[in-house]
C-alpha cells in the first residue's frame, strides 16, 4: 500500500470538486485494506473507503484517511461464474453465482456477464464499481441490483464477515453499508438466472439503454442524481420533474450549474474546484423545493 499525506482530494470525484486529506491510502489487494486499516488503528482515526467517486465529493479537509483500491477496474479475469447448486451443470436449475471484486466497473461487468448469456442490461450505463451499486442499491428502468444480491463478504478493523441479501435491509437506494462506513465490502456475490435470450439481444439491448441515459446524463464532471426521487401515497415522483416546475436549470455558481437535459444533476464542466458553489447550488435547490411544495428532498450523492 501507498500512504500520502495532505492529500489533495477533488480528483477523486467524478465532479472534482474537494479540499484535502489528512491520508490517502492506495490499497492493490485485500491485504493492503486490512493492513489501511491497522494503520487507521494506528494512528486512532477515522476512515472512508471510496470506490469510483461517482456519487461524493468532499469538504474542505477530512481529518482522516481515505482509502481506495487501485487495481484495474476493468479486469474481467477477476469474474467468476459457477452453478448455484455444487457446480453441478447436470442440475436443471438456470441459476448461477456471479463473483467479483468489489472495485470492478460494473459497465465491465455488465458487458463481461453479458458474453455468458446473462442479461442486466437495464442496469447498463450506470457509472461506478459494481461495490458502490451494490451499497447504494443502484437501479434504473424497473431493476435494482439488490434483486441479484447473494451474499457480501467484508472486513473492517476487528474481522472479516458475510453479509446476505436480508441482512442489507434494501430500500430505495439504500442499504446497511451506505452510511456504515467502519464496513467495508470487498468481494460482491450475485445470483442470477440465465434466460433465453441471445446474446446479440442482450447486447443490443445495453445500446438502447446506454443511448437513453447519453440523452440525458452527461458522462463525465457530475455525481449522476443529486437527490433521491420521492414517494408519496407509495406512488414514485421523479425529483427532476419536481425540479423542473421551479427551473432548476436556471440555477448555477461559479460555473458549476444545472445540467441542460436533466434538472437533477449537477454538471461542472469547467472543472471549477469550488465546494462553496457546489453546496450553495444543493441548498438553493432544496430550499426552493420546500418552500414551493413543502417537499424536503433527500440528498443522494454524498459529502465527505
Amino acid at each position: 500500500m501507498n500512504v500520502n499525506h495532505n492529500h489533495d482530494t477533488h480528483n477523486l470525484s467524478w465532479i472534482h470538486i474537494g479540499g484535502h486529506a489528512k491520508y490517502f491510502i492506495q490499497v492493490y489487494s485485500n491485504e493492503d485494506i486490512l493492513d489501511a486499516l491497522d494503520f487507521c488503528a494506528s494512528k486512532k482515526i477515522k476512515y472512508r473507503f471510496i470506490g469510483s467517486g461517482t456519487n461524493i465529493y468532499f469538504g474542505k479537509y477530512f481529518d482522516g484517511a481515505i482509502i481506495k483500491m487501485c487495481l484495474d477496474d476493468q479486469d474481467t479475469s477477476k469474474i467468476d461464474i459457477f452453478k448455484k447448486y455444487n457446480n453441478d451443470y447436470s442440475d436443471n436449475s438456470d441459476e448461477y453465482y456471479i463473483v467479483a471484486p468489489a472495485y470492478i466497473n460494473l459497465m465491465s461487468f455488465i458487458e463481461y456477464i453479458a458474453n455468458h448469456g446473462f442479461d442486466l442490461s437495464n442496469l447498463y450505463g450506470i457509472p461506478g464499481s459494481i461495490g458502490g451499486a451494490v451499497i447504494n442499491n443502484a437501479g434504473a428502468y424497473g431493476s435494482e441490483i439488490s434483486d441479484y444480491v447473494s451474499e457480501i463478504i467484508c472486513f473492517n478493523q476487528e474481522s472479516q464477515f458475510t453479509l446476505t441479501q436480508q441482512d442489507m435491509n434494501y430500500q430505495y437506494r439504500s442499504s446497511i453499508l451506505k452510511n456504515n462506513f467502519q464496513d467495508i465490502a470487498v468481494t460482491i456475490f450475485l445470483c442470477v438466472k440465465k434466460g433465453i435470450k441471445k446474446i446479440q439481444d442482450i447486447k443490443a439491448s445495453m445500446q438502447q439503454i446506454y443511448d437513453i441515459r447519453k440523452s440525458k446524463f452527461p458522462t463525465h464532471n457530475n455525481l449522476g442524481s443529486v437527490f433521491e426521487s420521492y414517494f408519496l401515497n407509495d406512488g414514485k415522483i421523479a425529483t427532476g420533474a419536481i425540479l423542473d416546475c421551479i427551473e432548476s436549470k436556471k440555477i448555477h455558481n461559479n460555473q458549476i450549474k444545472i445540467c441542460d437535459t436533466h434538472a437533477n444533476v449537477i454538471t461542472n464542466p469547467s472543472r471549477v474546484n469550488s465546494i462553496e458553489a457546489l453546496d450553495s447550488i444543493l441548498d438553493t435547490m432544496q430550499k426552493e423545493v420546500f418552500n414551493r411544495y413543502g417537499i424536503k428532498l433527500k440528498q443522494e450523492i454524498r459529502k465527505i
